[in-house]
C-alpha cells in the first residue's frame, strides 16, 4: 500500500553515507491496537521510504494499551511482544532501538521488553532518551508542560499502571476523533514554537550541554509533524502520528556511531515559584493569543480527562465556565497582558 498524503509527509533525502556514518529511520506514535490508528497498514509499507537505513528507532507510543481493541490487557501485551519479536526475527534491521512512550510504558510490558533486550543483541529498550552520535531521540511527552527529569519520571510512573478504558469510553474517544476534536486540541495545545520551547526547557535542565553536543533532536507525541526547525544551533523534527487524520512522517537520519560522546541526564528540581512562569510567550499576535488561550482551557480539561472522561466533558462544556472564559479572554485582549494566560497554564500543570 502506498502512503497517502493525509498520513505522511515524505522526508527529505539524507546524504549518502560517509566513512563511519550509518543511516537510520525514526518512527513514532504508531498507536498499534487502537481502532483510530492506521499504524499497522502504514508500517507494512515502510520499505517504500526505508532506503539503505539499517537502524530503526521506534520513538514511543508504538502500542496504545489504553485505547486497545483488546478487552484483556494481558492479551494486548502478548500481541505487542509478538509484534516486536517478529520485527527482530525479520532481520531487516541491524539494530532496533525501542523508546518508551506514555501509551506503551506499562510496567509489565517494560519488564518483558527488558527481558527481550537481554536476549537479543540487535534490540535495546530505552526509558526516556536515546543519543546516537549527535542525534537525540525522545518520545516528547516532556512537552505536555515544563518538565525536569523528575517530573517526567513521575508522569511516566502514573502511566505505568494505566489500564484499558471501557467500551463506552473508547466509543466516546472514537467519536471525538471522528469529529476532528482531537486534532483541534493538538493544534491548539501543541503549537510548533511553544512545543519546541517546552522541549528546550526540558533539555536545559536535563542535558545542560545539549547545544554543544547535538545537531538534531527527534521527537513525537504531539501528533503534529514538522522537520527542519532550528533552535540554538540544533534542528528539531517531529515524526507525527499514525492516528487517522493526523500526519505520519517517518524520517531518515544519518549518524556517526564512532563519536564517543554521550550526554548524561541530570535530575534537577524546579523551584516552586517557577511554576507560575509562562509556558508560551505571546507577543503582539492576536491569533496566536486566541490559540494559546484556547489551548490553556483545553489543557485544564485534558488533566481531568486523565482521571475521568465524563468529568472532563462536563467541565469543558459547562455554560458557566464558558461565560467566565469569554469574559476573561476579552479582558486579556483589551489590557494586552499575559497574566491570565500564565495563571491558567500554571494551574493546569500543578
Amino acid at each position: 500500500m502506498a502512503y497517502h498524503a493525509q498520513h505522511m509527509v515524505i522526508p527529505k533525502t539524507v546524504a549518502q553515507d560517509d566513512l563511519g556514518m550509518k543511516q537510520g529511520l525514526v518512527v513514532s506514535d504508531l498507536h498499534l491496537f487502537s481502532r483510530r490508528s492506521d499504524g499497522q497498514t502504514l508500517w507494512e509499507s515502510i520499505d517504500e521510504i526505508r532506503g539503505g537505513a539499517e537502524i530503526l528507532v521506534l520513538n514511543g507510543d508504538t502500542f496504545d494499551f489504553r485505547w486497545s481493541h483488546f478487552a484483556d490487557e494481558s492479551k494486548a501485551r502478548t500481541a505487542a511482544l509478538a509484534w516486536v519479536e517478529n520485527l527482530i526475527a525479520g532481520g531487516h534491521w541491524k539494530k532496533v532501538h525501542y523508546i518508551l512512550g506514555n501509551h506503551d510504558c506499562l510496567s509489565e510490558f517494560v519488564e518483558e521488553l527488558n527481558g527481550l533486550s537481554s536476549k537479543q543483541e540487535t534490540f535495546v529498550c530505552h526509558d526516556l532518551h536515546l543519543q546516537l552520535g549527535r542525534c537525540l531521540f525522545l518520545h516528547g511527552d516532556c512537552t505536555n508542560r515544563r518538565m525536569n527529569l523528575e517530573d517526567l519520571k513521575q508522569y511516566r510512573a502514573n502511566w505505568s499502571t494505566d489500564r484499558p478504558r471501557g467500551a463506552w469510553s473508547k466509543a466516546l474517544y472514537d467519536g471525538v476523533d471522528a469529529l476532528g476534536i482531537s486534532k483541534i486540541f493538538h493544534e491548539l495545545y501543541f503549537p510548533n514554537e511553544g512545543t519546541i520551547a517546552r522541549l528546550v526547557h526540558h533539555l536545559n535542565l536535563v542535558f545542560p550541554q545539549w547545544r554543544a553536543n547535538l545537531d538534531h533532536c527527534y521527537f513525537g507525541h504531539t501528533h503534529r509533524p514538522f522537520s527542519g526547525r532550528e533552535h540554538g544551533g540544533v534542528t528539531f523534527h517531529n515524526t507525527g502520528s499514525a492516528i487517522r487524520g493526523m500526519g505520519f512522517q517517518p524520517l531518515l537520519f544519518s549518524v556517526n556511531l564512532e563519536q564517543p560522546w554521550t550526554m548524561n541526564p541530570i535530575l534537577r528540581r524546579i523551584p516552586e515559584n517557577a511554576k507560575s512562569t509562562a509556558i508560551l510567550a505571546v507577543r503582539g499576535d492576536s491569533w496566536i493569543g486566541i490559540k494559546t488561550f484556547a489551548g490553556a482551557c483545553l489543557s485544564l480539561s485534558w488533566s481531568r480527562w486523565q482521571e475521568s472522561e465524563w468529568e472532563a466533558v462536563t467541565w469543558l462544556f459547562s455554560p458557566c465556565l464558558q461565560g467566565f472564559c469569554i469574559v476573561r479572554f476579552f479582558s486579556w485582549i483589551k489590557k494586552q497582558r499575559h497574566s491570565l494566560f500564565y495563571f491558567f497554564m500554571s494551574c493546569s500543570m500543578v
